[in-house]
This record gives C-alpha cells, structure tokens and sequence, in this order.
C-alpha cells in the first residue's frame, strides 16, 4: 500500500519556492575590470624585474667563474690602486712572465793611495765656519802658506815658561782668513830644521776659534808657550838646542820656519813643552 505523498509527488513547501525561484546574475562593482587590469601589468612588471637580476646573476657568476680559470694559469699581479695604469710586463714570446733583469752598475774605480802625512806633521784640526748660504757673497779663502809671512813677537818670560807670539802677516793680492790652531814643533840646530819632541798641544787662553779675515798687509797673532826643558830630569827630557820653529799655518800642510835661538827641546816626545793657542786678531 502506497502513501498518498508518493503517488501524488512532494507537495509545494516554503523552501521549494525559495530555492526554486529563478537566479539572475549580479553585476560587476564599479572600477573591478580596471583594478585587475593593474594588477595584472604590476605582475607582469616583477616578472620582467625578476628575469634581469637572474640573468645579472648568471653573467657575474660567470665571470668569477673565468677568472679562477685563469688565475691558476697565472700568479696574481700586484694590486693596482683606483684610476692608477696597471703595471707593465716583460713577457718573452712564451707568452709566461720574464722577470726583469738587473741593472748593470759600472765598477768603481781604482782611488790612486796618497802618502798619509804623519801625525806630528800635520797641523791641528780647526773649526770650520758656517757655509754661505745661497745668493750670499762667498767665504772667504783660507790663508795659504804662501801668502804668509811668519815672525816672532816680543817673548814675555814667566815662572818655568817662555810665551812667543806668532806674527801671520797676509803679503798676497786678496783677503783671506785664519781660523783654528796652527802647528808648531821645535826644530833641531843642526840638518835642515828637523823636528824634535813633541808637537804643540792646544791651548785655551784665547778662547774658541773665529775667523779672522787679513786684508793685504794685516797680520794675526797665536800664542806659543815653550816650556823650560831644565825643569825635567835630564833622563826623562834628552834635553837637545833647538834652531828654531816649524809653523803649520791652520788648514795647511806646507810649514813656516822662524830662526829662534836660546830654545832647549826635550828629545823625548813624552815630554810636552809647546801649547799655543787659536789664533786672533791683533791689536789695532
């Protein structure tokens, strides 16, 4: 037996007429097809970015890939500093670095030896003045031997001493100047005026060395003292009469000789009897 609701189908209810109405489609908002048409070009626009970074990526990887190829086949240069030219090769046809040769310096020549001048015949080092500077008139030139005249002052005799002045008179054409000790020994009487004792130590009764400028025909003085040689054992001086002074004017290595007599010298050259001193101008 059959229910009545099957034979006859389902009857209308609320929801069949809900759901059974007919469906219109709902218009679009206003501006939806131009904001997807932005959007659209925007995705466009990155993926166009995106494919250049990747392609910039390849290229540097690529390049970085290349120059460790190469830098096993080749030793690094030196660096090179920003805008500066890089350093230049020698390469021989091989195409590998040669290295540079050196430069070939010419050998020094031979010096010709000169005759050292013994000690006791060379004159005491002098003080040297100040080089002229630049655009300033030029030194003046040194006294040579030559231009000199040498005589011996009044003696002035003290207790055990005699002191002698020195008389450097210029007889050339130009002035010149004197600056430092001179060199004085005492000459033997006899043979030449040889030296015998000592040479003459340094005196500091006039100071420290100037230059003393001679016109022609001024002079310039040095104090010599001569010890008394009776003041020493006759064992420890082999006192010797002397016939005079041997005069080294300063700078100079060609002597003066001055005629002095009463003069005993002590043979031992342990035994000082000379000092004299710098020499100085002389009194107007």
């Amino acid at each position: 037996m059959t229910s009545p609701r099957h034979e006859g189908g389902p009857e209308p209810s609320e929801l069949t007429e809900v759901f059974g109405a007919p469906v219109s489609p709902l218009a679009p908002p206003p501006g939806a097809f131009a904001e997807a048409r932005r959007r659209a070009a925007a995705r466009r626009r990155r993926g166009v970015a995106a494919a250049g970074v990747a392609a910039a990526v390849c290229v540097a990887g690529s390049a970085a890939l290349l120059g460790l190829t190469r830098g096993g086949d080749e030793a690094p240069g030196p660096p090179v500093a920003d805008g500066g030219p890089a350093p230049e090769r020698d390469r021989d046809t091989a195409g590998t670095t040669a290295p540079a040769e050196p430069e070939e310096s010419a050998p020094a020549e031979p010096t010709a030896p000169t005759d050292p001048v013994p000690d006791d015949e060379q004159p005491p080092p002098t003080t040297e003045g100040a080089p002229s500077a630049e655009g300033s008139p030029p030194a003046t030139p040194a006294c040579a031997s030559a231009a000199l005249a040498l005589a011996a002052g009044q003696p002035d005799g003290a207790a055990g001493s005699l002191t002698i002045p020195l008389e450097f008179t210029n007889e050339g054409e130009v002035t010149c100047a004197l600056v430092g000790y001179p060199g004085v020994s005492l000459t033997s009487a006899e043979g030449g005026g040889e030296r015998v004792g000592a040479p003459a130590r340094r005196g500091e009764e006039r100071g420290q060395a100037v230059p003393v400028e001679l016109a022609p025909g001024e002079a310039a003085l040095a104090d010599l003292r001569v010890g008394t040689a009776e003041n020493y054992p006759a064992e420890d001086c082999e006192p010797e009469p002397a016939g005079g002074l041997r005069v080294f004017p300063p700078d100079e290595t060609e002597a003066l000789f001055l005629p002095f007599d009463g003069l005993t010298a002590c043979a031992n050259d342990g035994v000082a009897l000379l000092a004299v001193t710098v020499v100085y101008e002389a009194p107007a």
